[in-house]
C-alpha cells in the first residue's frame, strides 16, 4: 500500500512538473519582448536577439568574481563580502525595468530579471563553493512596504527558486529594523555614512551556512557589506552579494 501510494505520489510529482514546463513553454511562446515586441523564444518577455545584444558583466578573466577588478573593488565598499555577481551595470534597460518593478507595481518585471539573473548564478555562484547556501533577499523596512506592499526583492527570489529548485531560500531571516531615509538622489559619501538597520531572526539557521544575498541594486556596497558583516557575527562562514545590477558610485 506504502509503495503503491509513493509511487503514484512520484508520477503525481513528474505529471506537475511536465504540466509546469508545458505551460511555460507555451507563456514564452506567446509573449512578446518588451524591447521590440518580437515573439520570444526561450524567455519570456525577452526575445533571444535583445537579450543578446542586452550589455552584460563578462567574468571571462574575473574567476567568477567581480571584486577582482580593482575599478570595482576600489570604488565599493566590501570588506565582508566574499563575492560580487552582478548581471549587468545599471544602464538602459535596467535602469528602467528594476524602477518599474520596485515603483510602479509592474510586478512582471520580477519574471524578467529572475530570469535574467538565474543563469549568473548558477555558473558564477552556486557551482563555486555554494552549493550549501541560502538564498536570502536584502529586507525593506516595515513602513516602507507598507507604501509599497511588497519587496522587489522578495519577487525576484521566488522566480529565481522556481528556476533552481535545490537553492534553499529564505526570506525569513533577515529583518530591517527602523525607518532608514530612502537613499534616492544623495551621492555616494551620504550613503556611506548610513549605519547598519538589520537583525538576524533565527541564528541557529545560519550556523555554519554559506549565504547568498540578493540585491536589486548595489550602488556603494555598504548596506550590502553591514549585512555581510552581521550575517558572519552570527555565524555564516561566507556571504556571495547577488544583484541584478550595478551602479558604480560617484
Amino acid at each position: 500500500m506504502e509503495l503503491a501510494l509513493f509511487s503514484g505520489t512520484s508520477k503525481l510529482k513528474e505529471r506537475a512538473s511536465l504540466f509546469y514546463k508545458l505551460a511555460r513553454s507555451f507563456v514564452i511562446q506567446q509573449s512578446r519582448c518588451v524591447l521590440c515586441a518580437c515573439r520570444c523564444q526561450k524567455l519570456p518577455m525577452i526575445c533571444r536577439y535583445c537579450y543578446q545584444d542586452v550589455v552584460r558583466f563578462n567574468y571571462q578573466y574575473l574567476n567568477h568574481n567581480l571584486l577582482n577588478w580593482p575599478n570595482i573593488a576600489n570604488k565599493i565598499k566590501h570588506k565582508d563580502i566574499d563575492k560580487l555577481v552582478a548581471a549587468a551595470p545599471y544602464l538602459w534597460p535596467f535602469n528602467q525595468w528594476i524602477p518599474l518593478l520596485k515603483y510602479h507595481k509592474q510586478y512582471h518585471f520580477s519574471c524578467l530579471l529572475g530570469n535574467i539573473i538565474t543563469p549568473f548564478i548558477k555558473q558564477h555562484v552556486y557551482r563555486d563553493g555554494y552549493e550549501d547556501a541560502i538564498l536570502i533577499p536584502v529586507p525593506i523596512s516595515t513602513s516602507r512596504w507598507l507604501q509599497r506592499q511588497y519587496n522587489q526583492c522578495h519577487l525576484i527570489g521566488k522566480q529565481i527558486v522556481k528556476r533552481m529548485p535545490d537553492l534553499e531560500y529564505r526570506a525569513d531571516l533577515l529583518a530591517h529594523v527602523g525607518d532608514k531615509k530612502s537613499q534616492v538622489g544623495k551621492s555616494g559619501q551620504a550613503r556611506r555614512k548610513q549605519g547598519a538597520y538589520f537583525e538576524v531572526l533565527q541564528k541557529r539557521v545560519l550556523q555554519n551556512r554559506s549565504v547568498i544575498l540578493l540585491d536589486d541594486v548595489l550602488t556603494t556596497g555598504t548596506t550590502a557589506n553591514n549585512i555581510a558583516k552581521l550575517l558572519k557575527k552570527n555565524g555564516v562562514n561566507k556571504v556571495a552579494v547577488v544583484t541584478i545590477a550595478l551602479s558604480l558610485p560617484d
